[in-house]
């Protein structure tokens, strides 16, 4: 009985003395930010300007030559995203959808259909700015391109770098081996969205090239930083993610996550259709987001340089100041 009565009254003195303990730990991981191997990593500094799909919304169809171009040489992106996935003899395609007739005027699967078949499809027929007129149908720079014409195209843009989604398992080593044939890996960022495609990129990508994180891991590394346990995992993506649909705009994407982000020496990206607005933009460049995927590259490359300039300013200014 008396074994009792002291183990109930040392026992929450306890509960106290390992609270105590994991926030000491937690304060000095805080100031630990895990290691980074990648110079790209390194080498690209924020805010990055990153176009989605070639800019898919107001001036060029998706995943198409036509946009790409427009996003890279009138718009002058600093990293071109796009999707990979492979046609049924083997070519590595890119476009978003596994089924075409979303994007196209024709009907299938892409794992179903030849790359011939592939090549007959027209990747500008549902394109409309205005829901009216479609003023690129037919044209040859608005067909479905192949990974490699993209990066013959765009290869020679020295400061250019690539963000390759990887749509299935099946395409992770054929990318990661053209990466290095092409001796890429200081140009290149790897992402996958579904987990078991995430899980075989990760075991074979290059240490110098920089991954983004899958959809699963990404909900757990929020729930523990709900928690206050972000900094107990390790972290083994460089980049992780948030989509921008709706609540998640406001309720995910917060100051305080960022920097918590930030203080495990990782990035964050950004995507999605809220981000298509001068607000959005602006909101997430002012709480320090990384890199913004958006397919208004046109609206985004004037929100980047205003704020980069402001933030010179702002810098040159301080510095004034401490010399008075």
């Amino acid at each position: 009985m008396l074994a009792t009565i002291i183990f109930l009254l040392k026992w929450p003195f306890t509960v106290i003395f390992v609270y105590i303990v994991i926030r000491l730990t937690a304060s000095i991981l805080h100031n630990r930010p895990e290691a980074v191997k990648s110079s790209l990593f390194h080498r690209l500094k924020s805010p990055i300007f990153a176009s989605h799909r070639g800019g898919s919304k107001s001036f060029a169809p998706e995943n198409t030559m036509y946009g790409y171009k427009k996003c890279v040489y009138e718009f002058e992106t600093e990293v071109l995203e796009f999707d990979v996935r492979r046609s049924k003899d083997g070519a590595l395609v890119i476009m978003h959808d596994e089924d075409v007739s979303r994007t196209t005027d024709g009907i299938g699967l892409i794992p179903q259909l030849t790359l011939a078949e592939i090549k007959k499809l027209d990747a500008a027929y549902n394109f409309s700015p205005d829901g009216i007129e479609f003023p690129l149908r037919g044209r040859e720079d608005c067909k479905v391109p192949t990974l490699g014409e993209l990066l013959d195209e765009f290869e020679q843009v020295e400061k250019l770098v690539f963000l390759f989604d990887l749509k299935e398992i099946s395409v992770v080593e054929e990318v990661i081996q053209i990466i290095k044939e092409r001796k890429l890996e200081h140009r290149s960022i790897l992402g996958a969205v579904f987990p078991k495609v995430n899980a075989r990129m990760m075991e074979l990508k290059p240490e110098e090239v920089p991954a983004a994180v899958d959809i699963r891991t990404m909900i757990k590394l929020y729930s523990l930083y709900m928690l206050g346990f972000l900094w107990l995992v390790p972290i083994k993506h460089e980049y992780l993610g948030v989509a921008l649909y709706g609540s998640t705009t406001t309720k995910i994407l917060t100051k305080n996550f960022v920097s918590a982000i930030h203080e495990r020496g990782r990035k964050l990206a950004v995507f999605g259709i809220d981000l298509d607005t001068d607000l959005m933009q602006n909101y997430c460049l002012e709480l320090g987001v990384d890199l913004l995927i958006s397919d208004r590259p046109d609206m985004l490359k004037k929100n980047i340089e205003t704020f980069r300039t402001k933030r010179l300013l702002s810098e040159n200014l301080g510095g004034i100041d401490q010399l008075r």
